[in-house]
């Protein structure tokens, strides 16, 4: 499976803008956020173990990817704005 890299920007109610950086390496996905020019914080996700249930047996590389495209459409919806993706399924404006 092949990384992803994925960068959104929102301004936020101060004029500046914020923004999340996500990095697929399957099992690993790392989320960086903060606002440009100033503190970032950063998150690093492991998945180790098969999704349980008929419907949902994922191994982790498929769970990590997932949670990847599961956190763009969600920031997406809530106003950000991606600007550079790896990734030919999501879509650049």
């Amino acid at each position: 499976m092949q990384n992803l890299k994925t960068y959104l920007t929102q301004k936020n109610s101060n004029g500046r803008t914020k923004f999340i950086d996500l990095r697929l390496n399957p099992p690993f996905l790392t989320r960086t956020w903060g606002l440009n020019g100033g503190k970032a914080q950063s998150t690093k996700h492991t998945y180790n173990t098969i999704s349980q249930g008929k419907a949902n047996e994922l191994t982790p590389e498929q769970a990590a990817k997932e949670d990847y495209h599961r956190i763009i459409a969600q920031k997406c919806k809530e106003g950000y704005v991606v600007k550079r993706s790896d990734s030919h399924d999501i879509q650049k404006s």
